[in-house]
């Protein structure tokens, strides 16, 4: 009841003032008003906050006032900030510092010099970070305000963290702890958070007793502020520190209260950790038993929360590709009325045809990976054995070749059945008269022979649970090229992929997304003229980084077309795997098409 009186209480707030923003002439004052509006939606409506945000911006240039300017200018680059834009926020952050510089608003200067180091930092340009950060602190001195200055410490700690100069990042967290504790410039929640940063620099220094006092201190801050989340982090913590000093006893208590917060929390990704803290101590302990029997419910509770990841992910695309059925049976409605009763059968047939092959695809999709992780849940389990029990090498790697030669078998199978879906769905467009409904099943059945030639290559291969990732695409272009789709024989295909070893994970997204591009490229890009009609495709590893590039030399689409915003399917397929594949993808070049992915 609390809660509904305090959410009641906010919204109510947030009318109030939204109706003072209509009714109010006074610019300053609905300068203050747009900004506490931005403020508010800024972490759960971003459009809703940059529109508001923008008012203040506008009203700040009207009134020419060098402080307001200063100021949306600084909440502008926390926003972007906060949406992972750091380039944008930089530049806000620039802007905002020459309005602060000029009125000379030391406080403005020292707060958006912070922002600029940690905007660095996340850039992971350090050498700038440190820079502002040093800037940042010389101004906190120069005014003497200790409360302004613990940001700017704490930033300064995390990099020099990141770059292993432990002593200097300890010593940072130290004094920011001190003024915290002393003029109380920080909530609780946060000096928490020191407490913890403190205490991870003398784990890693092997300086445990220090390591333990820090993370006491944190969890009883947790304790106190009933923050079971992070009581649970700290526990898991003070398990490891004890564990340096072989206090097995304490370690063992803090394991247990780990999993009890995990399991009240009903956090698997917790659950999972509190189980590998307690495979860690008795390892130590030298109970290699208990060890494996926790090891196992860690294997169990990792590979869950991964197959929890994926059927979001088929959720999501399932979503997708619902709604936009749904808008198809809308305008397949509208033409039944006109078009009489024979027509609406015709168009209610292909509709319901294209859904259950959708469905169908999905669920082939689902049942490969899931196949794909059982198997590779039990060879990861065998070789852990082998690890751990020394004195059974010879039955494990007996049992690692049978599992070899069984996951082959499956990949085997796996590329048959998905041969003989791709065969029936061929026999279905022999036998039917509608071209939407059968360029749909057409589409379909590409994507499943691309799945099935990537576990071709799985059980031809020396690697089990990698694609040689050329290999893999000579197969799949050579595929598409002998497909029934009219000209694709005719497309000369240049093929320029570096030696590369792909996952499982990575490569069947990533051969639906060319397959989908190849589609595409036969359907629009040559008007049914494929005379000296060519496709380039690229792939090469660069900086830690796959590029796929591709162009062909057809008719082209808009310089203005939006990938995300397009109405094909096949446009959606690409952008949601490129999701998948963590990855970004843009368009190069209109005319002729040129595209390129990054993952």
């Amino acid at each position: 009841m609390l809660c509904a009186v305090f959410v009641q209480g906010q919204s109510f707030d947030v009318s109030k003032l939204k109706s003072q923003l209509e009714e109010t002439k006074d610019l300053s004052f609905k300068y203050s008003i747009n900004k506490k509006l931005g403020t508010y939606y800024q972490t759960n409506k971003p459009d809703s906050a940059l529109f508001y945000y923008s008012q203040s911006l506008t009203i700040a240039k009207q009134l020419n006032d060098m402080s307001l300017l200063g100021d949306i200018y600084y909440s502008l680059g926390v926003f972007e900030r906060l949406k992972g834009n750091y380039n944008e926020s930089i530049e806000y952050a620039i802007n905002a510092s020459k309005y602060f510089d000029g009125i000379d608003d030391k406080s403005g200067l020292i707060e958006v010099n912070t922002l600029l180091g940690h905007n660095y930092a996340l850039k992971k340009d350090y050498d700038k970070s440190l820079m502002y950060y040093d800037k940042s602190a010389s101004l906190c001195k120069a005014i003497g305000s200790k409360t302004l200055l613990v940001p700017s410490l704490i930033g300064k700690g995390n990099v020099l963290y990141f770059q292993d100069q432990l002593e200097q990042a300890s010593a940072l967290f130290e004094e920011a702890i001190q003024i915290s504790e002393k003029f109380n410039s920080v909530d609780d929640t946060r000096k928490a958070g020191l407490y913890i940063n403190t205490g991870n620099i003398y784990l890693t220094q092997e300086n445990y007793p220090e390591a333990i006092e820090k993370y006491k201190k944190a969890f009883n801050t947790y304790f106190l502020l009933n923050d079971k989340f992070n009581m649970s982090l700290a526990s898991y913590n003070l398990a490891d520190a004890f564990l340096g000093v072989n206090n097995y006893d304490s370690s063992l208590k803090y394991c247990n209260i780990n999993l009890f917060l995990a399991n009240q929390l009903k956090s698997q990704e917790e659950i999972k950790y509190a189980y590998k803290g307690l495979t860690n101590l008795y390892e130590q302990k030298g109970e290699m038993d208990s060890a494996y029997k926790y090891y196992q419910l860690y294997v169990i509770y990792n590979d869950s929360l991964r197959d929890q990841l994926y059927d979001l992910q088929v959720d999501e695309l399932v979503s997708k590709y619902q709604n936009e059925q749904q808008e198809k049976e809308l305008i397949a409605a509208n033409e039944k009325v006109e078009q009489g009763d024979l027509l609406q059968e015709q168009t209610s047939r292909t509709i319901n045809l294209l859904i259950a092959g959708g469905v169908f695809l999905l669920c082939v999709l689902f049942l490969v990976y899931w196949l794909y992780r059982r198997s590779q849940k039990a060879n990861a389990l065998i070789k852990e054995q082998s690890k751990m029990i020394s004195s059974k090498n010879k039955s494990i790697d007996k049992a690692l070749f049978q599992k070899d030669i069984l996951l082959k078998e499956v990949h085997h199978r796996v590329k048959n059945n998905l041969q003989i879906i791709a065969s029936l769905l061929n026999l279905q467009t022999m036998k039917m008269e509608n071209e939407v409904a059968k360029q749909a099943i057409e589409d379909s059945k590409n994507r499943v022979q691309a799945i099935a030639l990537m576990h071709k290559s799985l059980y031809q291969d020396e690697h089990l649970n990698m694609v040689e990732l050329k290999h893999y695409l000579n197969d799949l272009v050579g595929n598409q090229k002998t497909l029934s789709i009219k000209g694709s024989d005719e497309i000369n295909f240049d093929l320029q992929v570096d030696e590369l070893l792909m996952s499982i994970d990575d490569a069947v997204p990533l051969g639906l997304i060319i397959s989908e591009l190849i589609s595409n490229t036969t359907k629009h890009a040559f008007k049914d003229d494929f005379k000296n009609a060519k496709v380039t495709i690229r792939i090469i590893k660069e900086n830690g980084k796959s590029i796929l590039s591709y162009k062909d030399n057809g008719v082209g689409v808009a310089d203005d077309f939006d990938l995300y915003a397009g109405d094909s399917l096949g446009y959606e397929i690409i952008t949601a795997l490129t999701d998948q594949l963590q990855g970004e993808i843009k368009l190069i070049s209109g005319t002729p098409f040129s595209l390129e992915l990054k993952f």
